[in-house]
């Protein structure tokens, strides 16, 4: 009667704990559904990194760890792809990893690098990750570079995700300003002369200078 009793104990305990570790499953989903509802901001890549960990930090409890190296703030088309992958690496932690640590590590050189360590349950035990690895894979690849995810040590998960870092285009040379166009002289009017000689004026007899006129001593 005791031994039936005691596995009967037994069997109500074991169900009790798949229940808790089911909720604990949905509770996680939900608090990870609700950091991938957060709306985009807009600004520059530094403040975005600290803003997506502080999100995560709420829901996790604790605020991860950012460390950044390099020219974050270049302008490169893989550097438009890190928040992306940023949330959706951190979105895997809070529903899978069950970790107490998280450490986010961006660097920009000759490609940008994302690692993200947790120190929580690890590759074998992780369950359901499989759409958000292949999302940051395929955005990697389309970029020229990959994703690598191994074990941390002593325990947890290290994610890499990578991608050429084109150098930016040098600014273009400022252009010389085009020279004035040439304003044709004025039109000078010609220079005024004598007055034209009128038609002869026929002058009445016995007028001086008159056809009749005689020399004076004559």
């Amino acid at each position: 009667m005791q031994a039936a009793q005691r596995l009967a104990g037994e069997h109500v305990a074991d169900r009790l704990g798949r229940a808790v570790a089911d909720i604990d499953d949905t509770i996680a989903d939900v608090r990870a559904t609700i950091y991938d509802l957060q709306p985009p901001r807009k600004g520059s890549l530094v403040s975005e990194v600290h803003a997506l960990a502080a999100e995560a930090g709420e829901v996790l409890g604790f605020l991860p760890r950012v460390v950044l190296h390099g020219r974050v703030d270049t302008p490169v088309p893989a550097l438009e792809q890190v928040l992306t992958v940023l949330r959706e690496a951190l979105s895997n932690v809070i529903r899978h990893a069950n970790a107490s640590a998280v450490e986010v590590t961006i660097a920009v050189g000759d490609e940008v690098s994302l690692v993200v360590t947790d120190n929580g349950i690890g590759l074998a035990e992780m369950s359901g990750a499989g759409n958000g690895i292949r999302n940051m894979t395929q955005r990697a690849r389309a970029l020229g570079g990959d994703l690598l995810i191994t074990s941390a040590r002593p325990r947890g998960t290290r994610l890499e995700w990578r991608a050429p870092a084109p150098a930016a285009d040098p600014p273009a040379a400022p252009t010389a300003p085009a020279p004035p166009a040439a304003v044709p002289p004025a039109a000078v009017p010609p220079a005024a002369g004598p007055p034209a000689a009128g038609p002869p004026v026929a002058m009445p007899p016995g007028a001086p200078g008159g056809a009749d006129a005689v020399p004076s001593g004559c």
